[in-house]
């Protein structure tokens, strides 16, 4: 597989690393998670950087990108960690939305839209739905809704006559309560009650409104994989520029060799990472429903358990100072613990890999 970036890829990195270092680089992220969850600013940035029609066609005003590009710059915001939630927000819900008049509102950063699919109990089943619709009203609780408190509007997975529908809630709406609360990486996330609340629009039902959850997922999951990418690379040489500055009997913790060969494991495990994740955006650009899958849940396999791995390697050879939120070492290992959970672990995603074999290609 020929893993070589074009010209307009290249400049696509540039850009969001620029973005990042200018932005994030050396933030102590614990004190945007105070008083606001997230730099509504930073999201406006984004937004000028044409970095949220990423996925979208250019005659809708997009960037006409699609997953590779998606992987490339979801990596580079990994670097930061940026605490903005475009994997959510930009891929997810975006995915979930298409083609329902918000392209606009959404491109420029002005609307930030929820995706409000998960229940209590159903763990990473995203089609475990209790949630019903009942004349234009809303009932039902959902799990994990991230930015919950700042969203401007929800999108909602609900049961309408026994049928799958996706739902816009405004945030505002009469019936909706939100309890917001801080991750253990600094982001705010939420539950979303809904007590018969008015619905704004129905976006989608039945086989379309499950083949763009399915399939939002699954962009969503190249985009988390992607920011561990991101996470672990930058941890591997936070951790090798502390061996090359820490001294231990009068000379350098990295002129040791025991050590030498922890932080080669730990480069190998970015790079094998990298190349699964760039595997599953080409799966995701062009193959089968099927494949992609696979492709996908491999991916996140991978993110999930090198990406521990990367982080408890480098806390050990950090020592205590690794743990503390306010040492950039502590929020890569949270950020990455958060992505190894969020729509669906290690173990869940290596049960769906092998489910999926059994599965002719389609």
């Amino acid at each position: 597989m020929d893993l070589s970036l074009s010209d307009e890829q290249r400049l696509l990195v540039e850009t969001v690393e620029r973005f990042v270092a200018d932005r994030y680089s050396g933030t102590d992220h614990s004190d945007l998670t105070k008083d606001a969850p997230f730099r509504r600013e930073d999201w406006v940035s984004l937004a000028e950087l044409g970095l949220m029609g990423l996925l979208r066609d250019e005659d809708m005003g997009g960037f006409g990108g699609g997953p590779i590009e998606l992987a490339l710059v979801a990596e580079s915001l990994g670097r930061g960690p940026v605490p903005l939630p475009y994997w959510s927000s930009v891929v997810l819900a975006g995915a979930l939305v298409d083609g329902q008049g918000m392209g606009a509102a959404m491109l420029e950063g002005e609307l930030l839209v929820a995706p409000a699919l998960l229940e209590p109990g159903a763990r990473y089943d995203l089609g475990s739905v209790s949630t019903t619709v009942e004349e234009q009203r809303i009932s039902g609780a959902k799990t994990v809704v991230p930015l919950a408190e700042e969203a401007d509007c929800f999108v909602v997975s609900a049961l309408e006559a026994g049928e799958l529908g996706l739902y816009l809630v405004g945030r505002n709406a009469e019936g909706v309560s939100v309890r917001s609360y801080q991750t253990q990486d600094g982001v705010r996330t939420g539950e979303v009650v809904l007590e018969k609340a008015l619905i704004e629009s129905r976006i989608a039902s039945g086989e379309e409104a499950l083949h763009r959850i399915e399939t939002g997922a699954d962009l969503a999951r190249i985009a988390l994989a992607s920011e561990a990418v991101g996470c672990m690379a930058a941890l591997s040489g936070l951790t090798e520029e502390y061996l090359s500055t820490r001294k231990q009997f009068g000379r350098p913790l990295a002129g040791f060799q025991v050590l030498q060969h922890r932080m080669v494991e730990m480069r190998m495990a970015v790079e094998e990472t990298r190349s699964i994740v760039l595997v599953a955006a080409r799966e995701a650009a062009g193959s089968g429903r099927t494949e992609q899958a696979r492709a996908v849940s491999a991916a996140k396999t991978k993110a999930g358990r090198n990406g521990r791995h990367v982080a408890e390697e480098a806390v050990q050879m950090h020592g205590g100072m690794g743990m503390t939120m306010e040492y950039p070492a502590g929020r890569y290992m949270r950020r990455l613990m958060m992505i190894e959970t969020t729509l669906g672990d290690a173990d869940y995603h290596a049960g769906r890999f092998s489910r999926l074999m059994a599965v002719p290609a389609a």
